[in-house]
């Protein structure tokens, strides 16, 4: 990732990640559940926290062009987040994501990490 703002404070680095998902039923409306690990190759003094964990995820399809998700990244570091929102499937494989991100050391008062995010997406 690189930043678009606050070039000279903010870092690029680069987020690597596998997962495994399965889907529980059939049909088109049954959830579908991913686990898998996740490395983050970055600067030694760009970095904080750790740089390998977990994610999980959840798909709830709610209308054939429309899916409840949830994302969910281990660790108290810049990419340690649990973001719930909507997907909604536009033409040419692509996906428009709207949601709000909660980091995972977001407890008590410190609510600096949070805020809403969308993301667009193309499959390939």
């Amino acid at each position: 990732m690189a930043p678009l703002k606050h070039r000279t404070s903010d870092h690029t680095y680069a987020l690597f990640y596998s997962n495994l998902s399965k889907k529980m039923t059939a049909g088109n409306f049954g959830p579908r559940f991913t686990a898998g690990p996740y490395a983050v190759a970055a600067g030694r003094d760009s970095w904080t926290g750790a740089r390998a964990g977990a994610l999980l995820g959840y798909e709830q399809p709610i209308h054939a062009k429309a899916q409840v998700v949830a994302v969910w990244y281990s660790g108290q570091n810049q990419v340690g987040y649990l973001t719930p929102g909507i997907s909604f499937a536009l033409p040419g494989k692509s996906f428009l994501i709207a949601g709000y991100s909660v980091g995972n050391d977001s407890y008590g008062n410190d609510r600096s990490n949070r805020f809403p995010v969308v993301r667009y997406k193309i499959r390939l």
